[in-house]
């Protein structure tokens, strides 16, 4: 059975790394860079298109030049330990989308095109200088509705 992914999901995602390279290329990066990043761009949209499509030479591709873009002197937008974690991040998950594409397993895509679309979302927060916001919840307890179950 063929799962279909709505375009309500993957339409923010897309939008979100058109964003974040945007992003790069206003910040000063290098024309190499730039360049770098726009085809990420590119070609993380067509890894989009072939997992709506269920295309899986397209995912596979694509995912494909996404690691080989990953290794070009141009993509080391900073020399530091932190970049280079997001770097190996990225092409880790990049490396699982081909794996995906491979093995013909849509949802394995999905789960990599994700995770690699928020390794781009941290890697850029960090390149601006944000931190990553907490989130604290309240701890909400349970009104016992029997007696015995206060004595818990």
């Amino acid at each position: 059975m063929k799962h279909i992914l709505p375009w309500a999901i993957l339409r923010p995602l897309n939008v979100l790394l058109l964003v974040l390279v945007a992003g790069v290329a206003r910040a000063g990066a290098d024309p190499e860079t730039s360049e770098i990043m726009q085809q990420k761009l590119l070609r993380s949209q067509s890894v989009l298109r072939g997992i709506a499509l269920q295309d899986f030479g397209l995912i596979q591709t694509n995912a494909e030049q996404l690691v080989k873009l990953s290794r070009f002197s141009g993509w080391y937008a900073r020399q530091t330990p932190e970049y280079e974690l997001f770097t190996v991040e990225f092409r880790r998950h990049a490396d699982d989308l081909v794996k995906a594409a491979k093995a013909q397993n849509i949802d394995a895509a999905t789960l990599a095109y994700t995770q690699l679309t928020f390794s781009c979302v941290s890697c850029h927060r960090s390149m601006r200088g944000g931190a990553a916001q907490k989130v604290s919840l309240p701890m909400i307890q349970p009104k016992p509705t029997d007696p015995k179950a206060s004595q818990l």
